[in-house]
């Protein structure tokens, strides 16, 4: 328990600081450009990072699935061929990157407009970088090198984005908006190449003379865990699009500001799943259906507590938190605190997706994102007109909701295990029970 508080500590304690170089970010880019400016920002990284999925084709989203199994049956080899074909994968989304820019830039430089044209040249030049962070990261999540797979990504990226933005801001006489995007661009390459190197040290630990392939395997995983990743890991960026769309620049920063909270305070509940899901997977596939309630009991415990803690302080704190940005968001409390509720609905019904994800059911997975994300984003934008951008964050939470709960409804059925709270809770109690009555016969 201790080792597993004190990793868990360090990835917290290194993505909080992470967003709070992010924050600090941020604000430098408001002060120079005003909200619009975030406003553009947020919407470019947001389309960066899903073109990064897209181009990944899900293969990072099930990389610790895979590479925590091949790691547990010593199939070096197969982990080998693993990684050279997600390398393969983003090879060939980088060129279709390429030739996006080329077209934006070359065809549709009037048609886009300087705000989309700005958005498509940067996504096409980092989404790359993107999909090599994170596909690294998922292979050495997998090999139970968390520190490696999340720290270089979550500290040190937004640590080089802000000295270099805040020194070009502080030393420019007319700072663009367009070099901000470039050096934030750079820095995400700078850091994918250092992921990159940690990952070919992690396999050197894991030695093999072969690399080999499973493409009829990981070809039938990979359209649900494109959906999944997409959607579950990316439905914000999805949201924020869609408020690009529908919303004034002010309401995009505004939504973006309170997303960038909402995940500060969840960062805590990820670095527990990041440290916490391996564990359940190995477990799975040892067959320890006591080890595999244990740990859903941890998962369980740790992540609701962390989770009321962190919305009551975003109660509390909320006006002064939004307020940093722009006066004008100090009334908006009500929309940080309702997408906010989102990450305690995930650690109220618990690993779910996990479960089901380990007992090969993605298209299931897959399905149930879909059906919601696509009735959630018909409910927001029916009821925008009426309620603005409470509309937006309220479907956000409302998708949220109800894939958590159908996702814990097939989970209990099919796998025979209830990642739900309230069954951890049942545990614990059965747990300690035992152990006073086996120190009672002691």
């Amino acid at each position: 328990m201790k080792e597993l508080l004190a990793k868990v500590s360090l990835l917290t304690g290194a993505r909080l600081a992470g967003v709070g170089f992010a924050f600090v970010t941020s604000l430098i880019i408001t002060q120079a450009f005003g909200t619009e400016g975030l406003a553009r920002y947020a919407t470019a990284f947001a389309a960066a990072s899903i073109m990064a999925v897209t181009m990944l084709a899900g293969f990072h989203a099930f990389a610790p699935i895979v590479t925590a199994r091949y790691r547990a049956q010593t199939a070096y080899g197969r982990l080998r061929g693993f990684v050279r074909v997600g390398w393969l994968l983003i090879g060939i989304g980088s060129g279709l990157c390429l030739g996006v820019m080329a077209l934006a830039i070359g065809v549709f430089f009037r048609v886009l407009g300087p705000w989309w044209l700005q958005t498509v040249v940067f996504a096409s030049a980092t989404a790359p970088a993107i999909a090599l962070s994170l596909f690294h990261g998922g292979v050495l999540s997998g090999l139970q090198r968390q520190v490696a797979a999340q720290v270089p990504d979550s500290f040190f990226r937004p640590l080089f984005v802000l000295i270099f933005v805040g020194a070009f801001w502080a030393l420019a006489s007319s700072a663009r908006f367009e070099w901000v995007l470039a050096i934030v661009s750079l820095m995400v390459w700078l850091l994918a190449l250092i992921q990159f190197r940690l990952t070919m040290l992690a396999l050197a630990d894991h030695p093999s003379d072969q690399a080999d392939e499973d493409w009829g395997t990981w070809r039938s995983m990979a359209p649900s865990w494109m959906a999944i990743a997409l959607i579950w890991d990316y439905g914000i960026d999805l949201f924020l699009l869609i408020a690009a769309y529908l919303a004034s620049a002010e309401e995009v920063a505004l939504l973006y500001v309170c997303f960038r909270y909402r995940n500060l305070a969840g960062f805590g509940i990820r670095s527990i799943y990041i440290v916490l899901q391996p564990k359940i997977y190995t477990a799975v596939t040892q067959d320890d259906n006591a080890q595999v309630e244990r740990l859903i009991a941890m998962t369980n415990g740790t992540s609701l507590s962390y989770a009321l803690v962190a919305l009551a302080g975003l109660w509390v704190l909320g006006p002064v938190l939004l307020v940093v940005f722009d006066p004008a968001f100090s009334d908006a409390t009500g929309v940080l605190i309702l997408v906010a509720l989102s990450f305690v609905a995930r650690a109220v019904l618990g690993p779910g997706l996990a479960l089901l994800s380990i007992h090969s059911q993605q298209a299931r997975i897959a399905l149930v994102l879909v059906g919601s994300l696509l009735l959630s984003i018909a409910i927001g934008v029916a009821l925008f007109p009426v309620f603005g951008l409470v509309a937006i964050a309220g479907a956000y939470t409302g998708f949220t909701v109800m894939t958590s709960g159908v996702l814990w409804l097939f989970a209990r059925h099919l796998t025979g295990h209830d990642s739900s709270s309230w069954s951890s809770l049942g545990y614990g109690i059965r747990f300690l029970a035992g152990e006073r009555r086996g120190v009672a016969r002691t």
